[in-house]
Parts: C-alpha cells; structure tokens; sequence
C-alpha cells in the first residue's frame, strides 16, 4: 500500500499526504530478549494493514469500543472455531 494512495474504508475518501489517519493492523511480531544489553525488543515479521480510515471516520469510532468488538469477534464459542 502506497502511502500517497491511502483511501478510507469507511467514506471512501481520500486520505491526502500529511493527513491524519487511523490504521488498524494485523501484525505477527517475535519477541526476544538481548541478554547482553537487558533489553527486550520485537521483530516484526509480517504487516498487514486491514482498515484505514480517515481522521474524521476514526474520530467517530471509540478505541475502546472498537477493542471491544474486536475482542468479542475473537470470543469465539464455538471449540472447532478457537
């Protein structure tokens, strides 16, 4: 996804250059620990941009309440499903 090509999902607007915007991600990330320095750090392994919305749209949406939602899409009941 080109950075100047950022459409929103959810007005389908574009996003111009130097514009805020809100990005919802699906990343697959690798913790690891440098024992020499004591630190912790993160590699990410793969990055996938699922949902782009422009400030005005993501401004409309609560964080929390879009954690939420998230969270209980992934509360699956369903054993065969988890």
């Amino acid at each position: 996804m080109e950075a100047t090509n950022l459409i929103c999902d959810i007005c389908n607007k574009r996003i111009h250059f130097g514009s805020p915007y809100i990005a919802l991600c699906y990343n697959i990330e690798h913790m690891e620990r440098d024992h020499v320095r004591q630190t912790d750090f993160v590699n990410v392994i793969t990055s996938d941009q699922i949902i782009t919305m422009c400030g005005k749209c993501g401004n409309k949406r609560n964080a929390a309440a879009t954690k939420a939602v998230l969270e209980n899409s992934f509360n699956l009941t369903h054993p065969r499903l988890n």
